[in-house]
């Protein structure tokens, strides 16, 4: 079994082949508003595959409603609270668009929801 890591945009790594729809699971932490990680980590996840994020400590939905995750490819499966912290899980449903993610900080500058 061999390890590797690579030190990188997602904006840019999530369009490598090699790393392309190849995760089962992206864990992320404080990586920025929903829009954001979904965006930028979603170009990694296989069909089936996890987003787990954490999530702040107030019972709050942050997550966009269905039909936007859907484009995106995502659907909410499920928060639990693990005292502190919550966390926030997406499923991949469907397909990636290809121009996701977008080029470098377009994500943040120009959400998508």
């Amino acid at each position: 079994d061999s390890s590797e890591v690579l030190l990188g945009r997602a904006e840019i790594l999530g369009h490598d082949p090699r790393l392309r729809s190849t995760f089962e699971c992206v864990v992320a932490r404080s990586f920025g508003s929903p829009a954001v990680l979904a965006e930028c980590a979603v170009a990694f996840l296989a069909d089936g595959a996890s987003l787990v994020s954490s999530e702040p400590p107030e019972d709050t939905d942050r997550w966009p409603a269905e039909a936007l995750l859907r484009l995106l490819g995502l659907q909410a499966d499920g928060q639990a609270a693990l005292s502190v912290p919550r966390i926030q899980r997406l499923k991949k449903v469907g397909v990636t668009p290809e121009y996701l993610p977008r080029k470098i900080g377009e994500p943040a500058r120009k959400p998508l929801f």
